[in-house]
């Protein structure tokens, strides 16, 4: 495949070789550099968490420093920092941990992490120890004073033992002070001491009961102070078992910081020799690689230039020969091309005429489509126009229907009537003379009643009369609104075939105008060919003079790629 590339394509592949070596070898340094990295940040981060624990350790001496001062406050607030201080590497070893550890690292940083959790107990069991250590000691101090007191007012014989409780104080005070061995050993002399007076003066004074039960009260207060001394002294020794607890922690810790960071400077020594290795053996064998393909590139294309330079030469002189035929046939269709476009434009005239003898059909269809259209609404208009009368005379025969049920019962009322008179003329006469005037009002009502009747029947009469007539009209309406919707149903069918006919029209003349311009630019392509033509017979003897340049180029070629003249022995006899 690689024997067919093009000259671009082998010089494109080999700068694309040489890219590719060039970003093995970045990739090679960047992997080195960034493995260089890794080790570097680990080191780094051992290192903050040595920096972090020597910080606890600063603020540790400062607590204890505040314990021996008995600044309170200083102590919660250095307690807390170191607490903040243990935190953070505990963090910080997490991180490490969780982060590219191997194996053993990581081990150590378990064992570290469990050391620093000592640590912190260590810390937490030595501030309990000093509050239990204050109390102890506001217990002692509290108790002595008491005690001496009671002590100088025994009367009788209390001079030594108030005495030797002012030296006990006295040592209390300074074994408190500075909590070491000789302090109380001194405790323990004067307490001995003490034990010794208040047992003398007890016996001294047993004879009195008074000063009995005093020597007693004394001697019990004597043994709480003494058992809080005591206990203080334990808090102590206990304080001195954790601050060693607590060094051995740190000292762990340090150790194990310290293996971690020897592993670390030991393991950049190594990764930065792995790294400058790989570099320099991929800078070796890019440089191999580039050797081996331009050596192969460059024969590769110098052969194929001496077959090309050969080929072009031939062709060269066969380029020659067919100009002279290409120049003949180029006149020839030149003439052809002329006599094509006079016959073209004869048939675009003809065409214009067509098209425009359509579009006149066209707008005459368009203007019989408007006329239908207008027809066609005064027809809709005309049938809603009937619609409407037929609903009036629905809405008539209503009315006459009712006026007929009203007159009906106007001639039952007249009927009613006339009976009611009758019988009122019967009872008239009955009554007699008296009765003479109300038989001829009466009369007059059934008179009245009669006339009514008759009133009714004639009306009754005319309306069914109208009624009849207002139900024929109503049939005439019926019929002719059929006939109006018939006469809308044609006007549609023939607005829509007269609008079928103004598209058909609109779209003959849209298919002759597109034929028309088809035509014409047949015409442009024909006197397009005939001006090739005549340009193809100028440039065929133009092409004869540039086959003569051409073999100049390919001496010149062939001088660079071979330094000889190929063409002198190519050249046709």
């Amino acid at each position: 495949m690689r024997l067919h590339m093009t000259l671009g394509k082998r010089i494109a592949s080999g700068i694309a070789l040489m890219l590719l070596l060039m970003i093995a070898v970045g990739t090679a340094g960047y992997v080195g550099l960034n493995r260089v990295m890794t080790v570097t940040g680990f080191y780094h981060h051992v290192n903050q968490i040595q920096v972090v624990l020597s910080a606890a350790k600063g603020h540790i001496d400062q607590y204890l420093l505040a314990c021996a001062l008995g600044d309170v406050e200083g102590e919660q607030k250095i307690v807390k920092d170191v607490h903040q201080e243990l935190d953070e590497a505990l963090v910080s070893i997490r991180e490490v941990k969780e982060g590219s550890a191997g194996a053993e690292a990581k081990e150590k940083l378990a064992s570290a992490e469990s050391e620093v959790h000592q640590y912190r107990s260590a810390l937490n069991e030595y501030a309990r120890l000093e509050k239990e250590k204050r109390v102890a000691e506001d217990s002692v101090r509290n108790g002595l004073d008491p005690l001496i007191e009671k002590m100088e007012n025994g009367v009788l014989f209390f001079e030594k033992m108030a005495t030797s409780g002012k030296l006990l104080k006295a040592a209390a005070v300074a074994y408190m002070v500075r909590s070491t061995d000789e302090p109380w050993k001194a405790v323990e002399a004067e307490i001995d001491k003490t034990t010794q007076e208040i047992g003398q003066w007890s016996e001294q004074v047993s004879g009195s009961d008074e000063l009995r039960a005093k020597s007693e009260e004394i001697s019990k207060q004597y043994q709480e102070t003494k058992a809080k001394l005591g206990e203080h002294h334990a808090k102590v020794i206990q304080q001195s078992k954790t601050r060693v607890r607590m060094d051995g922690h740190k000292k762990k810790i340090d150790e194990i910081c310290g293996d971690l960071g020897r592993s670390s400077v030991d393991g950049l020594s190594r990764q930065t020799k792995n790294s400058v290795n790989l570099i320099f053996g991929f800078i070796l064998t890019a440089l191999v690689l580039g050797i081996g393909y331009a050596v192969i590139s460059i024969r590769s294309i110098v052969g194929k230039l001496k077959g090309v330079i050969q080929g072009i030469t031939e062709g060269a002189s066969e380029v020659s020969s067919a100009a002279a035929q290409v120049s003949a046939s180029s006149q020839s269709l030149a003439q052809g091309a002329s006599e094509q476009a006079a016959t073209i434009e004869e048939t675009s005239s003809s065409l214009e005429e067509m098209s425009a003898m359509t579009k006149q059909n066209a707008d005459h269809a368009s203007e019989a489509d408007s006329l239908m259209q207008a027809s066609k609404q005064m027809v809709v208009s005309a049938n809603a126009s009937m619609g409407d009368l037929t609903k009036s005379m629905e809405r008539i025969s209503d009315a006459s229907d009712e006026t007929g049920k009203i007159i009906k019962a106007i001639d039952e009322i007249a009927f009613q009537t006339n009976l009611l008179a009758l019988n009122a003329a019967v009872e008239a006469a009955r009554a007699g003379q008296a009765g003479a005037g109300f038989a001829v009002v009466a009369d007059e009502v059934r008179n009245l009643a009669l006339r009514a009747a008759d009133a009714a029947r004639n009306t009754a009469g005319m309306i069914e009369e109208t009624i009849k007539r207002v139900k024929d009209g109503r049939g005439l309406v019926d019929s002719t609104n059929e006939t109006f919707k018939k006469v809308a149903e044609s006007a549609t069918t023939v607005s829509n075939l007269v609008a079928e006919i103004a598209a058909a029209s609109r779209e003959q003349a849209q298919g002759i105008d597109q034929l028309n311009k088809a035509v014409a630019e047949m015409d442009k392509v024909v006197q397009q060919t005939a001006a090739g033509a005549e340009e193809s017979a100028s440039a065929s003897e133009e092409m004869n003079a540039q086959a003569d340049h051409v073999k100049g180029y390919i001496r010149e070629l062939n001088m660079l790629v071979k330094g000889g003249d190929l063409t002198k022995e190519l050249t046709p006899s």
